[in-house]
């Protein structure tokens, strides 16, 4: 049998499982491509990569559902009686998994802001067009947004003060004969008062509530805040985002909508036949979908 070795050949693959189980997956060449789409394709995909996988919010919200699954994990032990109503052991340390998650919240939050600062000097130089702007994105979502400002300053206390500021309130009853609970983390109001590097604003504005806030409430606030204000951090960054993500959906619609995952083919054998060699690389499904809902966010901006 001839060599069928891999050569430099550009293409789109889409891949699938098989259903009948013969192989791990179904390998279906949709076009070759010249160099010139190869090259646009697979800078598309790097700008990204880098914005979807190494941009802070992602992490950001990532820690935030990561959190939720704690609460909900800790709720159904406290309903199923896997922590008792009495007696510390079991309870501290859920307390402790959940305040870990609230730090992480908190500290993407902040790393969130701080990393969008540096990045932005580091492209545009200090005290640019840009460097500006970006600081008054920050200062925008931190004037508007009452979950951003106390979660950007809860980080503080946990770090410098106490991880005790998150405070556990557990709750179990029956209703309708089904058993429920809720493990609720309430931001202690006094350990901000207590702190010199906490605004009189701010403690000002944690007086005139009714009772302490629900860190988890906070935290649904603040992500759709931050997911708007991230759009126009990604904006500041990549310039030229909405040329890229034109060329992404560009790339997703060689593949006419079939179901399954794309990737962009640098090398493969010449003929399809065993053994078959190829070097692609696979896009994950959240390229595509933030190409396409940036369009459909753009149309409905069009259209006021």
């Amino acid at each position: 049998m001839s060599s069928n070795a891999a050569i430099e050949s550009y293409g789109a693959l889409l891949l699938r499982g098989d259903p009948t189980g013969q192989v791990s997956v179904v390998m279906q060449p949709i076009c070759e491509l010249n160099e010139n789409d190869y090259t646009r394709f697979h800078a598309a995909y790097n700008v990204m990569f880098n914005m979807l996988e190494a941009n802070m919010f992602t992490y950001v919200r990532q820690s935030g559902l990561d959190l939720f699954r704690t609460v909900m994990d800790a709720s159904e032990a406290f309903r199923d009686g896997k922590i008792p109503a009495f007696g510390e052991g079991d309870m501290v340390e859920w307390a402790t998994r959940i305040r870990t998650g609230i730090l992480g919240v908190c500290s993407s939050i902040h790393h969130h802001q701080e990393q969008s600062l540096i990045a932005v000097v580091r492209q545009f130089d200090k005290d640019s067009a840009e460097h500006v702007e970006m600081k008054r994105l920050f200062k925008a979502v931190y004037d508007r947004c009452f979950a951003y400002r106390l979660l950007f300053r809860l980080r503080h206390i946990m770090v410098h003060s106490t991880m005790l500021a998150p405070a556990m309130k557990a709750t179990a009853g029956i209703s309708e004969g089904e058993k429920y609970a809720l493990v609720d983390m309430r931001l202690d109001r006094s350990v901000f008062y207590e702190s010199s590097k906490i605004s009189a604003a701010i403690k000002a504005e944690l007086r005139a509530l009714d009772e302490d806030p629900s860190i988890y409430e906070l935290v649904g606030e603040v992500m759709p805040e931050l997911r708007d204000t991230n759009r126009e951090v990604l904006a500041l960054l990549h310039p030229d985002i909405d040329d890229t993500c034109a060329t992404v959906r560009e790339f997703d619609a060689l593949f006419g909508g079939q179901p399954g995952r794309r990737a962009l083919v640098r090398q493969q054998s010449p003929e399809l036949r065993p053994p078959f060699e190829t070097s692609y690389q696979a896009w994950p499904p959240s390229v595509f979908d933030y190409a396409h809902a940036r369009a459909v966010s753009n149309r409905v901006e069009a259209e006021g």
